[in-house]
C-alpha cells in the first residue's frame, strides 16, 4: 500500500513540475487583470520583478546551496525531529519504573 502511494504522489509530483507556472505572466489560466496584479503583488512583497529569463534553474539551485538559511533550516528540522522521538520511546522508559501496563501508558498520556 505504501509503495501505490508513494508511487502516485511522485507521478502528481511530475505532472506539477510541468502544470504549475514558473512566473505570474506565464500562467494561462489567469486574465490579463490577473495576471497583472499578480506581478505588481511580487514587486512589492519583495522587490522582484516578473523576468522571466533572469536566471536558469541550476543559478537558482547555487544560490540556494550557497545560503546559510538552508543549512541552518535542516539543521533545526533535523533537531526538531529527533526530540519528537522520545515521546515514542517515553512508555517504555516508564514501564522499567514497575508500573503495570495500563498505569504506564495513563503515566504517559499528555495532559488534558
Amino acid at each position: 500500500m505504501l509503495v501505490i502511494e508513494g508511487v502516485i504522489t511522485i507521478f502528481v509530483a511530475i505532472c506539477a513540475g510541468f502544470i504549475l507556472p514558473d512566473y505570474p505572466s506565464t500562467t494561462r489560466w489567469l486574465t490579463e487583470e490577473e495576471r497583472s496584479f499578480a506581478s505588481w503583488r511580487l514587486l512589492a512583497d519583495i522587490n522582484e520583478t516578473d523576468n522571466t529569463h533572469s536566471r536558469s534553474v541550476w543559478d537558482g539551485v547555487k544560490l540556494a546551496l550557497t545560503d546559510y538559511r538552508l543549512y541552518l533550516f535542516v539543521l533545526l528540522q533535523h533537531l526538531s525531529i529527533l526530540s519528537q522521538t522520545f515521546t515514542y520511546f517515553f512508555p517504555s522508559i516508564v514501564g522499567t519504573l514497575g508500573y503495570s501496563r495500563i498505569i504506564t501508558l495513563l503515566l504517559t498520556v499528555p495532559g488534558i
